[in-house]
């Protein structure tokens, strides 16, 4: 099967020593929609892509997209994305008929991010070892494909990865930052699907993922802990990737909505550089800089990489 590499929002393999005290956490509401059919077909005729970013508080517009190749009876891929922080939700669909297997590439994003500090009365809320706040991610869709989505090139995935404070921007690598600190993937509808973390000269290393969802009769739930020792910048992406050269058709729908929610450690209140995030209160108060640290990481965006077939379980 061929080989697709997607990068997005890319950056150079770095090392750093660096601190976010002169940094500004950017927060923003972002889609990204890319499809198109084979390589060797007019990319003036046969390609859609667009990027709609929303800094400050304001959501994305709903992005679409839908391409035919030659004819409808010929096949048709496309997509929606829909990002609004103000509401916690994120939206995507992907959806491919190809009744030639002709390797239709899709890739869809819905992305937010924003600053969290802890806040108590008396000022900064001092984390401990035994410090936790808590992201809570609630999905509903449907997946529907034939044949099954397990044996094709495509699938998607929810990735929550955490910052420095004051380094969150939308035109660096979301993913692959030399200032994050953590990443939690999930993916979903696909366990054989590839996600790789990829500068723009091809090098790419995978992202490995914490749980795998296929069932979709209920609506998912996600809850991860987190205890960074203080404030922390922090982005969400839904999103789908993938190419396929098996004749069929796919639909995978999470426009019924991701709602994603945030408590801070007991007793305190959740301050937002967005100041707009569901029950977080804007904070104007310059984050904390973090002691100097080396971090080295693979700069990237996200790649979806439909060659390799072999099944993933879930951690």
């Amino acid at each position: 099967m061929r080989k697709v590499v997607m990068a997005l929002l890319g950056a150079a393999s770095v090392v750093v020593a660096c601190g976010a005290a002169d940094a500004t956490t950017i927060p923003f509401n972002y889609t990204i929609i890319n499809t198109h059919t084979p390589a060797d077909t007019d990319p003036t005729q046969f390609f859609e892509s667009s990027i709609d970013l929303k800094t400050g508080t304001n959501p994305a517009p709903a992005s679409s997209s839908l391409t035919n190749y030659n004819s409808p009876d010929s096949g048709y891929v496309g997509g929606t994305a829909y990002a609004n922080m103000a509401s916690g939700q994120l939206k995507a669909e992907s959806f491919s008929n190809d009744p030639e297997g002709q390797f239709f590439y899709n890739q869809q994003n819905a992305i937010f991010g924003d600053g969290f500090r802890a806040m108590t009365p008396s000022g900064p809320f001092q984390w401990t070892p035994g410090s936790s706040g808590r992201f809570d991610i609630t999905l509903d869709g449907t997946v529907s494909a034939s044949p099954d989505i397990t044996t094709m090139g495509v699938g998607g995935f929810i990735i929550l990865t955490i910052y420095q404070p004051g380094t969150l921007d939308p035109n660096q690598n979301l993913v692959g930052s030399p200032n994050i600190l953590a990443y939690y993937m999930w993916l979903v509808g696909n366990p054989n699907q590839n996600i790789y973390s990829c500068d723009f000269h091809g090098n790419c290393v995978p992202l490995t993922p914490n749980e795998v969802f296929t069932d979709f009769g209920d609506a998912i739930h996600v809850s991860q802990d987190i205890n960074v020792g203080g404030d922390f910048d922090w982005s969400l992406i839904l999103g789908f990737s993938g190419q396929d050269s098996t004749a069929g058709y796919y639909d995978m729908d999470f426009s019924h909505t991701l709602d994603l929610s945030y408590t801070g450690p007991d007793g305190t209140t959740t301050g937002s550089i967005s100041g707009a995030f569901p029950n977080t209160v804007l904070t104007s108060d310059p984050v904390d800089a973090p002691e100097p640290f080396t971090l080295s990481l693979f700069g990237a965006g996200l790649a979806g990489l439909s060659a390799a077939r072999r099944r993933r379980k879930a951690s």
